[in-house]
């Protein structure tokens, strides 16, 4: 019976740790940390190199996330069609989002800007240490996504 209990254990953790289901799920937590508004949980799975078209870094997406995000009292991210492409130490991940939320002034027109997108959006997380559980997010884009550029 106990090597049945640790075949199974073993199983269990061999398949916990793969870097498929590590990535599924801090790509998962990372869009519930967006939903939750727990800027602390996003922050910490933005690597701290990170750079997107729009000009922003590490220390400048929370805090614009926040003054735009702040604006729902209930907020639902979802996302349909992934698309997962695999490097050594990179994984981009392509997808449909759509949001869908309530609160008063710009919600209706961030969740329609959002939701008009006819390309998918791609995050590309890279591998931070040796840890199986460590990955960052690196990067964010969408081509048909438009924000102000970004002033310093």
């Amino acid at each position: 019976m106990v090597v049945f209990a640790v075949i199974i254990s073993t199983i269990f953790l061999v398949r916990h740790w793969q870097p498929a289901r590590q990535i599924e799920l801090r790509h998962r937590n990372f869009l519930l940390a967006l939903e939750d508004r727990n800027w602390n949980r996003v922050k910490s799975y933005l690597a701290s190199d990170y750079t997107d078209r729009f000009g922003y870094s590490r220390e400048t997406l929370v805090p614009d996330l926040r003054q735009v995000l702040r604006q729902f009292f209930a907020l639902t991210i979802r996302t349909q069609g992934r698309q997962t492409e695999w490097t050594v130490d990179e994984v981009k991940i392509t997808e449909f989002v759509t949001l869908q939320g309530n609160g008063p002034g710009l919600t209706d027109f961030i969740t329609n800007e959002v939701n008009r997108l006819t390309d998918p959006w791609s995050f590309t997380w890279k591998k931070a240490s040796v840890w199986p559980w460590d990955w960052r997010l690196a990067a964010v884009d969408n081509p048909g996504f438009r924000v102000p550029e970004r002033r310093p």
